[in-house]
């Protein structure tokens, strides 16, 4: 593995107080479907009949004809992490799928071949937020401070170098142009939008603002979801477009999607937005409204299939589908039928201890549950793991690891929910 990278002591830090913080990026008419549960959607891919959907509690396979669904989870399917963050289909049909905390996985239709920094080359398992797939079936993954590829039997990494206020950057998507260059949009304190050369990852510092998505329309031209407003890149000139200079309904827009009359379709807010390349039209989400009465609901992720349809991912409400035909009331899907379930914020069911020579995990149950317990240290190295997805009984269980001096962040996944929390190891 080729790997550049610079740690020190801050750096750590800074990544342990980030990692530790709670993880939770002009109406017109038209018709809209809901496919409900309170659930986070981060990535949807067309595949012809079908929709992938990544969740936070795994994978959603839905039949866009006949609105059959099935739940593809850490129990079914092996995921490393039900926390799913994006996806990629290969050559040989096979779909790639990245995770929050636990690397990525292989999914043939049936079974998973998970690679993580335990078993592959693969530098952290945090935080696998971005990936894309080359014309020679290379595996281009984005994770936390990384930029990672994978040919199938080799890996090679890369990173920028980090100065004492970078401890930390995400890759937050990846795009191959026409002509074979991988683009990266993310966010750190010292880059969001960079090339890479074959050699490293070069930074263009006139983008400022965090890069949520990129898009190419037909003449190679790269389309920046930013932060601050939607950026036109045609390989020499930055155009911008944002609500002080265009009727753009707002500046932070998290995903762009193009269809197959060149129109690009932009999520913002609790709209939907569609520019022709001189007029934004804005159609705000009603259905939102219904699902999230708090109102901080908002559209997270879009994807336009091959039949014109756009389909919504949220941040808190499931899945929206929307046609240019007519309004109409929703059409709900039950959280059974999707297999899409609220996450309840309870306290977490895992509490620490010192040992001196490491640290003592309890685990409290109140019902059967599917557990799995892993120690990273603040590189995100896994260095302690148990049960792995196996189901408990209720009761009271206890684990006891042997650590150096240091600090380290203790993950509990217990049902599908995932908690953080930092453990010190000191001498007595």
């Amino acid at each position: 593995m080729n790997t550049r990278m610079i740690t020190n002591w801050k750096q750590a830090m800074l990544i342990a107080l980030w990692m530790l913080s709670p993880v939770v990026a002009l109406a017109q008419s038209g018709e809209w479907a809901s496919y409900s549960g309170k659930e986070m959607i981060a990535r949807i891919l067309d595949d012809g009949d079908y929709l992938w959907v990544a969740t936070n509690s795994g994978l959603l396979k839905l039949n866009t004809e006949t609105e059959e669904t099935a739940l593809y989870n850490r129990d079914n399917a092996g995921w490393p992490d039900n926390h799913l963050r994006n996806m990629a289909k290969d050559s040989d049909g096979n779909l790639w799928v990245t995770t929050q905390f636990g690397g990525i996985a292989r999914f043939d239709g049936t079974n998973s071949s998970v690679y993580s920094s335990s078993n592959s080359g693969l530098p952290t398992d945090q935080y696998c937020t971005s990936i894309a797939i080359d014309n020679e079936n290379n595996k281009w993954i984005g994770s936390l401070m990384f930029l990672n590829k994978f040919d199938g039997e080799e890996w090679q990494s890369w990173t920028t170098p980090l100065s004492a206020i970078a401890a930390y950057w995400f890759i937050y998507d990846l795009k191959f142009d026409r002509n074979g260059v991988l683009w990266l949009g993310g966010s750190s304190p010292e880059w969001k939008f960079a090339q890479f050369t074959g050699t490293e990852i070069q930074a263009f510092p006139e983008i400022t603002a965090s890069v949520h998505a990129i898009e190419f329309d037909g003449e190679n031209n790269q389309w920046l979801a930013t932060a601050n407003g939607l950026v036109k890149y045609d390989g020499r000139t930055f155009t911008s477009y944002n609500t002080a200079n265009s009727a753009i309904p707002g500046n932070c827009i998290y995903d762009v999607k193009s269809d197959a009359s060149g129109n690009l379709w932009l999520a913002i807010g609790k709209y939907l937005v569609r520019f022709d390349g001189e007029n934004f039209t804005s159609y705000e989400t009603p259905l939102l409204e219904e699902a999230d009465p708090t109102n901080q609901d908002f559209v997270l992720c879009l994807n336009v299939d091959s039949k014109g349809a756009i389909w919504l991912g949220t941040k808190k409400s499931g899945l929206f589908k929307f046609t240019q035909e007519k309004f109409t009331q929703a059409l709900k899907v039950t959280d059974v039928a999707t297999g899409i379930k609220a996450t309840e914020n309870k306290k977490p069911e895992i509490s620490l201890r010192n040992t001196g020579s490491g640290i003592s995990l309890h685990l409290s149950l109140t019902k059967k549950a599917t557990v799995s317990l892993s120690v990273f240290d603040l590189g995100g190295r896994r260095v302690s793991s148990w049960l792995n997805g196996q189901i408990l009984s209720s009761g009271d269980y206890r684990y006891d690891t042997d650590l150096p001096l240091g600090v380290f962040l203790v993950q509990s996944v217990v049902n599908g929910k995932v908690n953080v929390t930092k453990a010190v190891v000191w001498d007595k």
